[in-house]
């Protein structure tokens, strides 16, 4: 079974609420081109599927619907998956109502892609999850070139942190780091669908 899925659906009037059945698109043919094989998607309880297709990163793929004499097409790149070396953290000491408080702010650094928007990094640990809703673009690279991704500080009162006990209450967390990247066309689309509400 793919894992790679389609969902079409039709803009429905102004004035209509959203219905998810009556916005689903059940009988449209749908094309998936890499330029060099056409894939053609069947409908099959509520997603378009190909069993032969699977996305490789970096590769571009065009996209065609054809519905009721109607065409839509788009285009995509696939991006590359985010990978990190090493984790590090930063001190940063601030004085609130009185009181001085030290956060360490932990943060990887990844190899920009161009074509790749980077956004809402997640930190799980255990049963919880903590979620960073920065969004990061290759104009914020620094001069290596790599970004540099914000995901999880944890905070202290009146007393400065030290080396061990930073990685000691880190470790505790045993987190697991999940990076989420778009192609710059996807993420348009996808932070002005719900009238810019990119949550």
């Amino acid at each position: 079974e793919t894992n790679q899925k389609l969902t079409i659906e039709r803009t429905l009037p102004p004035l209509d609420f959203y219905d998810y059945d009556k916005a689903l698109v059940k009988d449209a043919e749908v094309i998936v081109s890499d330029g060099e094989n056409n894939y053609v998607f069947s409908y099959v309880n509520g997603f378009y599927i190909n069993n032969e297709f699977n996305v490789e990163s970096g590769k571009t793929y065009n996209l065609t619907v054809n519905w009721k004499n109607k065409t839509v097409k788009g285009q995509t790149t696939i991006p590359y998956k985010p990978e990190f070396e090493n984790i590090e953290y930063e001190i940063i000491e601030t004085i609130e109502y009185g009181s001085k408080y030290y956060y360490v702010m932990f943060y990887v650094y990844i190899q920009a892609n161009e074509k790749s928007v980077y956004r809402g990094i997640k930190l799980y640990s255990g049963s919880y999850s903590y979620y960073e809703d920065y969004v990061y673009r290759y104009i914020d690279r620094q001069s290596d070139g790599k970004l540099k991704l914000y995901f999880r500080n944890l905070s202290y009162y009146n007393q400065k942190p030290d080396a061990n006990r930073i990685m000691r209450d880190f470790k505790l967390m045993n987190p697991n780091i999940t990076i989420n990247s778009f192609d710059e066309p996807y993420y348009k689309y996808f932070n002005s669908r719900y009238n810019g509400d990119s949550s």
